[in-house]
């Protein structure tokens, strides 16, 4: 997986061989003291947004993949969010 922390990022970009997905790193995540582990070692973040510190446009992290296949659903998550 190839991470991305600047909002030059093009995305279609041609990702380096050994990356099939994108990390794009955002000015907020989840805070990290609150994840919780789940089955074969997942981390499931669920705290309060914090501020990352980093300098982009990017508001949240999110993750890209390129191909269906990549994709599998097992949670459906209802979000409410406060700003």
């Amino acid at each position: 997986m190839c991470e991305v922390k600047t909002e030059d990022y093009l995305m279609d970009k041609i990702l380096p061989e050994d990356c099939n997905s994108t990390k794009v790193l955002g000015m907020l995540t989840p805070d990290p003291t609150s994840s919780i582990m789940i089955e074969n070692g997942l981390e499931v973040p669920k705290g309060k947004l914090i501020k990352t510190g980093l300098k982009t446009l990017f508001v949240e992290s999110d993750y890209v993949i390129y191909k269906l296949c990549q994709a599998k659903l097992r949670y459906l998550v209802q979000v409410q969010w406060r700003f």
